[in-house]
């Protein structure tokens, strides 16, 4: 929980962000899957998860040629790790329902998007919840508490350093994060007040922040 681990994937140079040129990483090439790859691999390896083994032939073809591969993929594309997550979240929901052959294209796509949701982000209000809780009748604040709980130290201050680079200007991060900026806090408020930041900074509407400032700040917390 106390370590914070990065790893970029996109067809950027990561110059582009703010790195510098000579820390560029090697590139891999990785070729996503087709449509019938990725049918032919989650066909063969879903029953291979646990509790799946029973599932029929024919349940198995509609949950995913009419639901992961249609449903599922906006969310997370054809990575296939998060497609057999998906897929073994919605068999294990549908349970007797499949095994009568009564199953819906509504039930299916409310059941992939939300199984797709749970994994596209850890602060989204599905992921922060059990698959048996339903969102709809849940709280802010009971949301926000059971996200809080699932984060790890390290989370919590990278969430805590998105929040404070995206309101804070940059010019003022030596006066808030480094020591002496700190210490002349101390002797009097020195905090520059720019005419378009009239407003407090929790009001602020947040402002792109790069990665290497973000990383920066998180670093003094």
């Amino acid at each position: 929980g106390e370590m914070l681990s990065i790893l970029t994937i996109g067809r950027v140079p990561m110059s582009s962000i703010g790195l510098l040129d000579g820390r560029e990483t090697v590139e891999v090439p990785f070729w996503p899957y087709s449509d019938s790859e990725a049918e032919a691999l989650l066909l063969r390896l879903l029953p291979q998860r646990p509790r799946l083994a029973h599932v029929d032939r024919a349940t198995l073809q509609l949950v995913v040629s009419s639901g992961l591969l249609k449903f599922a993929t906006p969310f997370i594309g054809r990575n296939l790790h998060s497609l057999l997550e998906v897929g073994q979240d919605v068999l294990l929901q549908l349970g007797a329902e499949a095994e009568s052959g009564v199953l819906s294209s509504a039930k299916l796509h409310k059941l992939v998007t939300e199984a797709s949701r749970r994994r596209t982000g850890f602060c989204h209000p599905c992921s922060a919840l059990d698959s048996s809780q339903e969102v709809e009748g849940q709280t802010p604040q009971a949301v926000a508490s059971a996200t809080v709980k699932r984060m790890t130290k390290a989370e919590m201050r990278l969430v805590l350093a998105a929040y404070l680079g995206s309101r804070i200007d940059k010019q003022d991060d030596r006066q808030l994060f480094c020591p002496e900026g700190q210490r002349r806090r101390r002797r009097g408020s020195v905090i520059t007040r720019h005419k378009k930041d009239d407003a407090p900074p929790q009001v602020r509407a947040p402002r792109p922040i790069p990665l290497p400032r973000l990383l920066a700040i998180y670093h003094r917390l």
